[in-house]
This record gives structure tokens, C-alpha cells and sequence, in this order.
């Protein structure tokens, strides 16, 4: 079984290091696709139910995207970092944007851009919301 864990055993170090790297990209894709499958789950939930519905605004159209979690393809080929983490739990982060970094933003920023306490905020926020683990304050 393919494992994150298994990556820390005696033997695994034994290894090629093309054998170690190509492990450790596969175990992680595959650690990566179980919050694949419960977002897309909930996104199809969101559709059966309705609430996943907007019309297109240029051609009316109806389109499926208005609660979207996820992108899978976006985040296994994204061109740079930045894209990944804004492709990674969108729901979250547009909840963040606007409850925490635009209210801190308006407060200390009238009329003007967001600046670093609001960005701090949000990132506290976000770290408070999913505990202490070194890989999101990596993310943040």
C-alpha cells in the first residue's frame, strides 16, 4: 500500500533516489485524492440539491459551477505555487477573503488595498480553523 508514512521506514532510504522521488510524488497524489473525492461529493450535492446553479451571464446558459471546492487538474498542473493554493479548497478561501481579509482590510485600509494586518489576520484565522500541523503554516 502506498503510504506517506512508509516513506519514514529504514528500508524505504535503501532505495534509488529516482525510486524515493517517484514514491514520494505517487504518495502524495494519493494522499491528495481522498479530499478530491469528499469535495467533488459535496460539490455534487450542491448540484442535486440546486444550489450548485447560475446562469451564464453572456449567453444564459445554465451553468453547474456556482459552489466549487476544487479543481484537480488545476492543482496537479498548476504553474506555480500561488495557483495551487488558490485552486485548494476554494470554498474555504473565498469564506476567508471575504469575512476576514476585506472586513480587517476596510477597517484599517478605508478605500484602499488590503494591507499586511489583514493578511496576518487571514492567515491566523486559517491556522486557528485547521490546528497545529508545520504543512499549513507552510501554506500560509
Amino acid at each position: 500500500m502506498i503510504t506517506v508514512q512508509s516513506l519514514l521506514e529504514p528500508e524505504h532510504w535503501q532505495r534509488p533516489l529516482w525510486y524515493r522521488l517517484g514514491y514520494l510524488h505517487l504518495a502524495h497524489v494519493v494522499s491528495r485524492s481522498k479530499y478530491y473525492f469528499a469535495w467533488l461529493i459535496a460539490e455534487g450535492s450542491y448540484i442535486l440539491i440546486g444550489l450548485g446553479y447560475r446562469p451564464s451571464p453572456t449567453t444564459g446558459k445554465p451553468l453547474w459551477d456556482r459552489r466549487v471546492n476544487c479543481n484537480p487538474r488545476r492543482i496537479e498542473f498548476a504553474s506555480d505555487f500561488r495557483r495551487l493554493v488558490s485552486e485548494w479548497n476554494m470554498a474555504t478561501s473565498q469564506w476567508l477573503y471575504d469575512y476576514v481579509y476585506k472586513r480587517i482590510g476596510d477597517y484599517y485600509y478605508p478605500g484602499r488595498k488590503p494591507g499586511f494586518r489583514a493578511n496576518l489576520a487571514t492567515n491566523v484565522v486559517s491556522a486557528f480553523w485547521h490546528g497545529f500541523h508545520p504543512g499549513y503554516y507552510f501554506m500560509f
